[in-house]
């Protein structure tokens, strides 16, 4: 299998081949697959499972959830052959929490099949994402006058009857934004089943608090965000076990099969800062920092909490490559709780992703790429009127305490009130939605492995605070753009090329008396700001 498929933090300059001992001599022995790439299964996952927890102690097996492992094993097998394996939240007691690690780990002796009969099966993906944020305001003014007159004598049982009458308005601002993306790829070429023995580590980790260092609590300025929670570790249980063929892998033939055709797309290329390929596809996404370890330090959750479990199922490489279209702008996290009073503790920001290199895996003519964004705008406004009119009666004994400038009459008693209230409102409001669909067929296309930054913060706290996480992804670029990208476009104004300056001749139809429309040639995404002075 190519290499960035088995071993996706090795650098495909090194000229390695698989997982192993890179061009610094170090190994790393959890190199895990791609995730999202073609069809993984595990098999065999009740009894996975049953082994899993039948080598657990009784007091531990308690608990985790053993249909939520289950579950996992056969929706979201790529979380147990990443990096770092699959994670599962347990809680002892109130600060004390427990941590489940299963990984699989294949044996890289992969046995190739071809379908029955010689039919041909394609693998085709699709894969949504949708995402909004907005916030609301209101802003509203009161009056209310009131008038109270007691009968009685001063020391005995008074009746004291209240009139009031009130106005009220109101006025609430509320504004989002919903953005929705979909991208799809289609192999018109066939695709071929790998099969692989697999072997599986399970531990157990105690997750504590680590005791505060003494010195000042709050950070000095200048002091970098911390990346990581100040938790202890420490592992109660180990064990192992191996499946034999216990891990397949359908994957298209563009990527198990050479391409025999031209070269046209660039080896490498860079991201000049604000462009980016107009129509892409993020196939497989590998997380090659722990994302986890920096959600927690964000949050400020505790061992064992459901904020602790909420986060490690949200930053699952299946999870955040389905919203990685997305990416693009701010993208908000599932809000965050602790405790019975459910006290909040915010929500996660994945402010952007920021792409730095690209290395070409492989080409393709027949492939078929699909990129639709929808993005809607939402603005609306409610007005309140309202008038309310109230009569109150009180009867009970009451009493005058007599200080120095002012007396005070203290009275005790039920109290009957009637209020009558009468309004009306009215709604305001306005949806746009921008919708752009992209399509590549019929056009080659290159397949990239793109090294990037998912830049993370809280709620609240300003861009510039945002930790960085960083990934690796594997994107389908027409290559078109990857020649943009790169510069061997010459017609590019600002990108390095044969001739850098040059700009592209002016259409016909175009004329500088009269530039009607630029028609339907290029899409808006693709303009970036001219910082030529």
């Amino acid at each position: 299998l190519p290499a960035v498929l088995i071993s996706p933090d090795a650098d495909p300059d090194d000229g390695g081949t698989g997982p192993g001992p890179g061009r610094r001599g170090t190994a790393d022995p959890r190199t895990g697959l791609l995730n999202g790439v073609g069809v993984l299964t595990l098999r065999s996952p009740e009894q996975v499972a049953q082994q899993v927890f039948d080598q657990l102690p009784a007091k531990l097996g308690t608990q985790f959830d053993r249909a939520e492992v289950e579950r996992l094993l056969k929706d979201q097998p790529g979380a147990f052959t990443a990096p770092r394996g699959a994670r599962f939240v347990g809680r002892e007691k109130s600060g004390v929490g427990h941590e489940l690690i299963v990984e699989a780990v294949p044996y890289h002796r992969w046995e190739r099949f071809s379908d029955v009969g010689g039919a041909t099966v394609r693998v085709d993906t699709m894969r949504r994402g949708q995402s909004g944020y907005g916030g609301g305001r209101s802003v509203g003014t009161g009056r209310r006058i009131a008038l109270a007159i007691g009968m009685g004598p001063p020391l005995n049982w008074m009746l004291k009857i209240g009139v009031s009458l009130g106005w009220t308005r109101k006025t609430d601002y509320t504004q989002g934004t919903q953005a929705y993306h979909q991208s799809e790829y289609r192999s018109v070429d066939g695709s071929h089943l790998h099969l692989d023995d697999v072997h599986y580590r399970v531990r157990v980790e105690r997750v504590t608090e680590a005791p505060k260092p003494p010195g000042p609590a709050a950070p000095t300025p200048g002091t970098p965000p911390a990346t990581a929670p100040r938790w202890q570790r420490t592992e109660v249980h180990s064990a192992e076990f191996a499946l034999r063929d216990g891990l397949s892998w359908r994957l298209p033939d563009e990527l198990t099969v050479p391409f025999k055709g031209p070269e046209r797309a660039p080896r490498t290329l860079t991201f000049p800062d604000g462009a980016e390929p107009r129509i892409t596809d993020t196939t497989a996404l590998h997380l090659t920092d722990p994302p986890e370890d920096v959600a927690l330090a964000i949050s400020g959750a505790r061992p064992g909490s459901s904020a602790h479990r909420t986060l490690v199922s949200y930053v699952r490489p299946g999870r955040l490559l389905g919203l990685f279209g997305r990416f693009s702008g701010p993208v908000s996290g599932p809000e965050l709780t602790r405790g019975a009073g459910q006290h909040p503790l915010g929500h996660l920001v994945v402010e952007r992703s920021v792409p730095h290199r690209a290395t070409l895996v492989t080409e393709s003519v027949t492939a078929e790429v699909r990129d639709l964004t929808q993005t809607t705008y939402q603005n609306q406004r409610a007005h309140t009127r309202d008038t309310r009119l109230g009569v109150q009666v009180t009867a009970g004994p009451n009493s005058t305490v007599i200080g120095p400038e002012t007396d005070v009459r203290i009275q005790g008693g039920p109290m009957v009130r009637a209020d009558l209230s009468a309004g009306r409102g009215h709604n305001l409001g306005t949806d746009a939605a921008r919708k752009v669909t992209g399509r590549v067929r019929n056009h080659p296309v290159a397949l990239y492995r793109v090294e990037r930054t998912l830049m993370v913060r809280g709620a609240g706290e300003p861009a510039s605070a945002a930790r960085p996480v960083r990934v690796v992804s594997l994107d389908w670029i027409s290559t078109q753009d990857a020649r943009r990208l790169a510069g061997w476009d010459s017609r590019t104004p600002g990108a390095t090329g044969p001739n850098a300056d040059a700009e592209p001749p002016v259409p016909w139809y175009l004329t500088r008396e009269d530039p009607v429309h630029l028609g339907g040639q290029v899409r808006a995404e693709g303009f970036v700001p001219d910082r030529r002075p």
